[in-house]
């Protein structure tokens, strides 16, 4: 039986759209990848991601003018999940778009991981592999300022990227992955956004159990 929440995916014409939505598909779902403002917006659930440059995801958001649809989604307190790219266009400044702004939504700058540092072996970048998070309870707030929570499960998360926030708003940082002396953040969450710099898509029981409790609880 379907649960009548409508979830849209934004088509940003990006990567693993389509893995994500056979995901919550699975889950029982109704769930649209679309571009068309009036989905977005009337929608209980929008998700951003994709796995692609993130220039290339904010172009095709401007050029689609729904840079602005997604600030009066956050603005309306309705909630938002951003996954890889789609996490790093919500915040204002990334080290990755030379030509284009993002939302700037969120503060924080995304920076290239560095591949040495002091006492540190090299590091690989991307930064590709699975990671182990535990449990952890994420409080949000919907559109009436009232707290909810999701639960995150223990398990393993796959990652793929080159970028990683870094942000004065430590409160907003839930979960970090250590990959070889230096700190990633995993998981952010403010208000009515989360943001996910793994795909959990692509990660498995792991992350379909965490698509299904965040989708089950916002």
């Amino acid at each position: 039986m379907s649960n009548k929440k409508i979830v849209v995916i934004i088509d940003n014409d990006s990567g693993n759209l389509t893995s994500l939505k056979n995901c919550i598909d699975a889950l029982g779902y109704h769930c649209k990848i679309t571009s068309d403002k009036k989905d977005i917006i009337n929608s209980d659930q929008l998700i951003i991601a994709g796995a692609s440059n993130v220039d290339h995801a904010i172009q095709n958001i401007n050029n689609q003018e729904l840079d602005k649809v997604i600030r009066d989604y956050f603005f309306m307190k309705k909630p938002i999940l951003g996954i890889c790219a789609g996490m790093q266009i919500i915040f204002n400044k990334s080290e990755e778009s030379n030509m284009t702004s993002t939302l700037d939504i969120l503060n924080g700058e995304f920076k290239k991981i560095p591949n040495k540092s002091e006492n540190v072996e090299i590091r690989k970048v991307p930064n590709i592999g699975l990671f182990h998070i535990v449990e952890k309870k994420i409080y949000l707030l919907n559109k009436n300022n009232k707290e909810y929570t999701f639960k995150v499960p223990s398990g393993n998360y796959y990652f793929q990227h080159s970028y990683y926030l870094s942000s004065s708003l430590n409160n907003i940082i839930k979960i970090n992955i250590n990959y070889n002396n230096i700190k990633i953040p995993a998981l952010v969450a403010k208000d009515n956004f989360v943001g996910l710099q793994f795909h959990p898509e692509l990660s498995g029981k792991s992350g379909m159990k965490l698509i299904s409790n965040y989708l089950l609880k916002t």
